[in-house]
Parts: C-alpha cells; sequence; structure tokens
C-alpha cells in the first residue's frame, strides 16, 4: 500500500511574529519581564565591576613595572658599588704587600749591616772609657 502525503501550505514566520503574538508572549512572560529589567540592571552593575577589577590590574600593573623599574636600578647601583669595593680591597692588599716587602727588606738590610760591622763595633768598648781597641 502507498504511503499518502499531504502537503499544506506553510505560513510566513512573519505572521507568527505578529504584534498580537508579541504581546501574549509579554503578558504571559508578566514577571519574566521584571526579572529582563534586573537583569540589565544586574547586567550594567557587573559591568562596573568588571571596569573596576580593570583599572586595579591596571593600577597593580603600573606598581609592579615601577618596582621593577627601581629594582633594576637598585641592582645596577649595588654591581657598581661592589666592583668599587673589589677595587679598593685590591688596592688595600697591593699596599699591605708593599710594606710587607719593605718591612721584610729594612729587616734583611738590617741583618746585612750587622753581618758587616767590626766584631769589636758588635759587642761595645772592652776596655773602660775607650771606644776603640789598643793599638
Amino acid at each position: 500500500m502507498p504511503q499518502l502525503r499531504i502537503q499544506m501550505p506553510l505560513r510566513p514566520v512573519k505572521t507568527l511574529l505578529g504584534p498580537g503574538f508579541l504581546a501574549l508572549l509579554a503578558l504571559c512572560a508578566g514577571p519574566g519581564a521584571l526579572s529582563a529589567t534586573q537583569s540589565a540592571a544586574d547586567a550594567s552593575k557587573t559591568e562596573a565591576e568588571l571596569q573596576a577589577v580593570k583599572s586595579e590590574i591596571e593600577r597593580v600593573t603600573r606598581q609592579v613595572s615601577e618596582e621593577q623599574v627601581e629594582r633594576d636600578r637598585l641592582s645596577r647601583e649595588l654591581r657598581t658599588a661592589e666592583v668599587s669595593v673589589g677595587k679598593a680591597r685590591e688596592g688595600l692588599d697591593s699596599v699591605r704587600r708593599g710594606r710587607a716587602e719593605r718591612a721584610s727588606r729594612r729587616t734583611t738590610l738590617a741583618a746585612e749591616r750587622k753581618a758587616r760591622k767590626p766584631m769589636w763595633r758588635r759587642t761595645g768598648p772592652r776596655w773602660p772609657g775607650s771606644c776603640a781597641p789598643p793599638i
């Protein structure tokens, strides 16, 4: 048995959504229409909160950036100070080495001078009242 198909003309969508249908929808929505107004208020409140959060994020970002710039400046100053201290320590070490070398040289020279002096000068006068040995 063949199937029977019945075709009905379709109404344009425009007639279904006419002004009467929209009025009926608004009447049926009753309390929902109020919630739509409330939703708009909530949306604007949410938008304001979002803007406040964005402003806070920008402020914190600026502050972090400024702190980073300050930290970089202080790091450069610290590096410069460390280099200066290193050079000053090298200079101090050089002065200390020079003084130690000169002290050692003085000790060596004093020992050599003492070794070159005649025996009678090293021990002092042997005869009372005399500075030199008898001839």
